[in-house]
């Protein structure tokens, strides 16, 4: 496949026990002011396993990462927008190429637990 898996645009998602294989842009982007919770999928063998861009607010927690060229990029791509920001909690990376690309609009926080405020925001829940 030559798009991306999923791409969110003002969206509001919860992407959750999902499997990305083999995509040569990205697995998932995150654009245009969208908020995002990746949890529990698998990224594997992809060009960019997450994007996340142009004022969007994503998390990561508990996925799988094997084999993609760049595990996270975070960027401004339109000039209208301004950079993203992307929470990392516990999760595998196995054989990737490079795990970050960040520019100097944007930021990658790590964090070892996800706030209850992130998971209500979700509606993620212990027995999903």
């Amino acid at each position: 496949m030559n798009g991306d898996g999923l791409d969110a645009s003002g969206s509001h998602l919860l992407v959750q026990d999902c499997l990305f294989v083999g995509l040569r842009d990205k697995g998932v982007s995150i654009g245009e002011s969208s908020q995002v919770f990746s949890k529990d999928c698998t990224f594997r063998n992809n060009g960019l396993a997450i994007a996340v861009k142009d004022l969007s607010i994503a998390h990561a927690d508990g996925n799988a990462f094997i084999g993609n060229r760049i595990v996270f990029g975070v960027y401004q791509k339109k000039p209208v927008f301004g950079g993203g920001v992307l929470t990392v909690y516990n999760n595998t990376l196995e054989g990737n190429g490079q795990e970050r690309e960040v520019d100097s609009r944007s930021k990658i926080v790590s964090s070892g637990k996800v706030d209850e405020k992130v998971e209500e925001a979700f509606n993620v829940t212990e027995d999903r």
